[in-house]
């Protein structure tokens, strides 16, 4: 199995006519499914969607239950620079810090301010 449809190229263009259309690609791959990548999710969409059929008496981990679905469960992309100062504002939105708690939260957050004091440079 492929992990990813473009790693089914050469096998398709060597199948196919050099002029096929789209619709040909599509019917190699339903009469090569076996070729085919399987279907990925992250994990948190698959939690989700599964929350709702597992009940508590399950004693498949919901992991190993979407591989015997043939479903790979791949983890969540790491989130940007901007995700995760946004997840900061919102939370120091939800609290009543003074400006001094919030900087020294941010620090120990890892949240460096530009132009500011790089770990880096503290020996020089």
């Amino acid at each position: 199995m492929a992990e990813k449809y473009i790693d089914l190229h050469d096998e398709i263009a060597d199948s196919i006519h050099w002029d096929a259309t789209v619709a040909d690609t599509l019917k190699w791959l339903d009469e090569h499914p076996d070729r085919a990548p399987a279907r990925t999710i992250t994990a948190s969409e698959f939690d989700e969607a599964v929350e709702s059929c597992v009940t508590e008496d399950a004693t498949v981990p919901p992991h190993t239950f979407a591989a015997r679905l043939g479903v790979v469960c791949v983890p969540d992309p790491e989130p940007t620079n901007a995700e995760k100062l946004a997840d900061y504002v919102r939370q120091i939105g939800r609290t009543a810090m003074s400006a001094e708690e919030c900087g020294k939260w941010l620090d120990e957050q890892g949240v460096k301010a530009p132009g500011g004091d790089d770990e880096s440079d503290a020996d020089v």
